[in-house]
């Protein structure tokens, strides 16, 4: 599997089985990212699939323990980058609250436009929460700066330059 680090864009060859959804660091520039899972599928619609591209990187916060995928009622929760510097990722919703942020989250985004600790989704039971951290340039919801807005499946909301889609799949 080949892996590119998202900061000096070097290129690396490693063994998927053993660091698919690991820590590593650039031996380059010194920046720590997360290889990818194997490449894998999420329904977004009837017809609708978006495809997780194995060679990008899902540039996240180092996270201590391992958590399992967070699921409610037999639902899973994932965020779909639309546009921005990860546009075709698809990344799983593993906790609540969940993070997006420029350098600290669980999602990191390489966006100028995005603050470290940008904005959260709180999910439980009742409702899903998108929350706005005190950012600097605002989360952006229908267009309209937010500071709390709930959110449904494919609900659509931008960070800086980046756009995301709220996805919930059944477990099934």
């Amino acid at each position: 599997m080949i892996i590119t680090c998202l900061n000096c864009q070097t290129k690396y060859n490693v063994d998927e089985e053993k660091f698919a959804g690991k820590k590593v660091k650039c031996p380059k520039c010194g920046t720590i990212f997360q290889v990818p899972f194997k490449e894998e599928e999420t329904v977004v619609g009837k017809n609708d699939k978006i495809l997780k591209d194995t060679t990008k990187v899902v540039h996240t916060q180092e996270i201590l323990k391992e958590v399992e995928s967070l699921t409610l009622k037999g639902k899973r929760f994932s965020l779909a980058v639309l546009s921005g510097p990860l546009s075709g990722q698809v990344v799983k919703i593993t906790k609540t609250p969940f993070v997006i942020g420029r350098a600290n989250g669980d999602l990191i985004i390489p966006d100028t436009e995005v603050s470290r600790t940008h904005c959260q989704i709180e999910i439980d039971e009742e409702k899903i929460v998108l929350k706005d951290l005190g950012s600097t340039n605002g989360t952006y919801f229908q267009e309209n700066k937010i500071n709390e807005v709930n959110l449904d499946d494919k609900s659509e909301f931008r960070i800086g330059k980046t756009s995301l889609m709220f996805i919930i799949t059944s477990e099934e």
